[in-house]
């Protein structure tokens, strides 16, 4: 994940380029050490999603929505990352609506593939802001950093419908002033599609 933060580059300048690459290592570290101990990290390779030939055995629902509309914004993004590696692997896909009945477990019985895998993708970003503490004549000031990452629940159905597997994915990690959320979100989309397909490289 670090690679890919720095190889898309946040922007600065002076002092805080230090300051922003110390940053990203640490939130990469503690990242992924989040994500070791939470179980959110399980991949799907034992269900062979991939034939012998290498080829896809399923199709893709993809749905992401946030809970503003500014984060919204940031499934331009997802949806782009899923799109690289779709074709890049040929593997059929299509956006879905986060209330899809997929969601509640209900699939029908695929016309092709083994199996169907849904998945819903929320981007999280949230400001940075100042907040004040005490009483009047007795005040201080604190600046909260915002956070940056996603949520996701991944879903494999066999080709008949029935729900074979689900699991969360998450992750989360401080965001340093002005900087800029698409590389993270575009490694959270990344995040979850290594546990579809671990050995995809892009």
């Amino acid at each position: 994940m670090l690679q890919r933060i720095l190889k898309t580059g946040l922007r600065s300048r002076g002092n805080d380029v230090r300051k922003v690459i110390a940053w990203v290592l640490l939130a990469a570290l503690q990242g992924c050490a989040s994500m070791g101990g939470s179980g959110t990290n399980q991949d799907f390779s034992s269900l062979k999603l991939f034939g012998a030939d290498g080829q896809p055995r399923f199709v893709l629902e993809l749905a992401c929505a946030g809970k503003t509309a500014d984060q919204t914004v940031q499934c331009a993004t997802v949806r782009h990352a899923f799109m690289q590696w779709s074709d890049g692997r040929h593997v059929e896909m299509r956006s879905i609506g986060m209330d899809d009945p997929l969601f509640s477990g209900n699939a029908a019985a695929l016309g092709k593939g083994d199996f169907r895998v849904a998945i819903q993708f929320e981007p999280d970003v949230i400001p940075s802001y100042d907040e004040w503490h005490g009483t009047q004549g007795n005040m201080s000031s604190g600046h909260v950093n915002g956070r940056v990452g996603y949520e996701a629940t991944i879903y494999v159905f066999s080709a008949a419908g029935t729900l074979m597997r689900k699991s969360p994915a998450r992750e989360h990690v401080e965001l340093p002033d002005r900087a800029n959320v698409t590389p993270f979100i575009r490694a959270g989309a990344f995040d979850v599609i290594a546990r579809l397909d671990p050995g995809y490289s892009h």
